[in-house]
């Protein structure tokens, strides 16, 4: 995930409708030919890691770049859908951006595991477990974190209070939030 500012430029309606359309192919694909059910989940990319895994391992490199296409759509498509986040470019490169600074690039994690495999430190799981760790993290911390705002001004002073006001010693103790 890169942390950064970077300058990205927004993906035409078009290419939303192809990286949309791709998802809806490979969902559709999988579930004909191999009976199994795409879902924007943590089991779904599991099973496309192995599946990537094998065809990193058969070395056929001709018809990558479909296979990338495809499944890399679905994989930024699984990220935006757990966590949020838009269809950017940045410089040549396709990513989903969560803010000024945070990006993941699916289409770019899925060609270095077809070309290193999981044992040269590449896996699309690898990538979707961390940012799913880290924005929610991010996400958490940023709603529970209190709004700055001017100093209250002095109370004006108050009678005292009566002697049988047994609650008033929690008053204010309470956090609320989440």
């Amino acid at each position: 995930m890169t942390e950064q500012k970077m300058d990205r430029t927004p993906v035409t309606a078009e290419r939303i409708e192809q990286i949309l359309a791709n998802v809806e192919l490979l969902k559709e694909l999988i579930r004909e030919e191999l009976d199994v059910q795409l879902r924007f989940d943590l089991e779904s990319v599991e099973w496309l890691d192995g599946y990537i895994e094998r065809r990193h391992l058969e070395g056929d490199t001709a018809k990558w770049d479909g296979t990338i296409s495809v499944i890399g759509s679905f994989l930024g498509e699984c990220i935006r859908h757990q966590i949020g986040g838009d269809w950017y470019w940045w410089d040549d490169n396709l990513g989903i951006f969560f803010n000024e600074g945070d990006a993941v690039f699916p289409f770019n994690k899925l060609r270095k595991q077809l070309e290193n495999g999981r044992d040269g430190g590449d896996s699309i799981l690898d990538l979707y477990r961390t940012t799913l760790v880290i924005m929610r993290h991010r996400q958490s911390t940023q709603r529970s974190a209190p709004t700055p705002r001017a100093p209250a001004p002095a109370p004006a002073p108050k009678a005292p209070a009566p002697s049988n006001n047994w609650f008033s010693n929690f008053k204010g103790a309470g956090k609320f939030g989440g």
